[in-house]
This record gives structure tokens, C-alpha cells and sequence, in this order.
């Protein structure tokens, strides 16, 4: 990204782009873009479907910006971001591809010291994900767009046309089933 516009919150940028001005919004996209290629990548599988699917993704995003369509109430990143995962699934499902459990969209984050200890992390963080891919459908949403989108209870209700206490509601069970679940697991070993 250029550094003049390094300082700039999306919020300043998109508006800048709304006045005419072209460069700031490459300057957004540039912002996310690996987020976004690694986001649809996580989906499809395919480094060069995911290059494609990113460049239908900037292009719907510019549309939203050119239609009026983007609401800025919303967060930039959250919104952009669910534009290229929903492109990736809709293309899944035209090619009549199952869609990959929710396992696919947590990253492994290693900062652990010592080798034992990434073991370690990478096993909880599969007993995890297989863990989240035992909850409630409805469950399982509330948990993805928190924690992997980013997204408020606001937002989560409103994307979900539910009450915000309904999604508080399935977060606090999602958390009190995940608990059991892992609890379980531990058990056995």
C-alpha cells in the first residue's frame, strides 16, 4: 500500500473514493487483499480459483460502492471480507462442490517456544475446531461470525434476523456446550 495513505482509516479512504478519487480505493483493496485471497482460498482450495474468485470479489465490491449498496454503519473489513467468502461458496455450490466444514476457517496461530509445546497448541486447536463442528447449526454461525468475522452481537442479529439477546443467547450456549464437548474429550485421553 502506498504509505501516504498507510495512516488513513477505511472510513477516510472509502470516503475519499466516494468524492472521485480512484487511488484510495485501490489503496483499500490493497489493504485486504491477501486477507481476502487467503479467506477464499481457505474455501475453494485452489490458489489460482482463489486469485479469480478475489478478482469477481473487488469487482461485486466496487459495484456495492458504484449501487449505492454499501451501508457505513457496517464495518468495512467484516462486510468485504464475507463478500469474498459467500463469492467462494456460491461458486462451490454452482459447481455442485460440497462446502468444507468449518474447521477450514481457523487459522493455526503457533507461538509457542518449543516443539512439544506447538504440538501441544495444534492438538487443542484441532479439538477445537472439531468441537465448534459439533455444535447447533445455529450455534456454530454465532461462534464463526464473533470470532472469525469479526462481527458484533449487533451485527450478527441483524445478519441473522434475529433479537440480540437470541445471539448472545447461542453464544453462551455455544460456549457452555463447547466446554462440555472438550471436557469430554479430555476424558477419554
Amino acid at each position: 500500500m502506498q504509505t501516504k495513505y498507510k495512516n488513513l482509516s477505511d472510513e477516510e479512504l472509502i470516503k475519499k473514493f466516494l468524492e472521485g478519487h480512484t487511488s484510495f480505493f485501490n489503496a483499500l483493496i490493497n489493504r485486504y487483499r491477501n486477507k481476502w485471497h487467503y479467506v477464499i482460498y481457505l474455501v475453494v482450495k485452489d490458489k489460482e480459483l482463489a486469485e479469480d474468485l478475489l478478482q469477481d470479489a473487488i469487482i461485486k465490491i466496487y459495484n456495492a460502492f458504484s449501487e449505492n449498496s454499501y451501508k457505513e454503519h457496517q464495518k468495512f473489513s467484516s462486510w468485504a471480507g464475507r463478500v469474498c467468502k459467500n463469492l467462494a461458496i456460491d461458486y462451490l455450490r454452482s459447481q455442485k462442490i460440497c462446502v468444507q466444514d468449518f474447521e477450514n476457517y481457523v487459522e493455526i496461530k503457533d507461538y509457542s517456544t518449543s516443539r512439544l509445546e506447538s504440538l501441544i497448541n495444534e492438538e487443542n486447536q484441532k479439538m477445537l475446531r472439531n468441537a465448534i463442528n459439533l455444535l447447533p447449526p445455529s450455534q456454530r454461525e454465532v461462534v464463526f461470525l464473533r470470532y472469525f468475522e469479526d462481527l458484533s452481537f449487533k451485527e450478527i442479529a441483524e445478519k441473522n434476523e434475529i433479537s440480540i439477546n437470541t445471539a448472545l443467547g447461542r453464544m453462551r450456549y455455544a460456549i457452555i456446550n463447547l466446554q462440555k464437548i472438550i471436557g469430554k474429550k479430555k476424558a477419554i485421553y
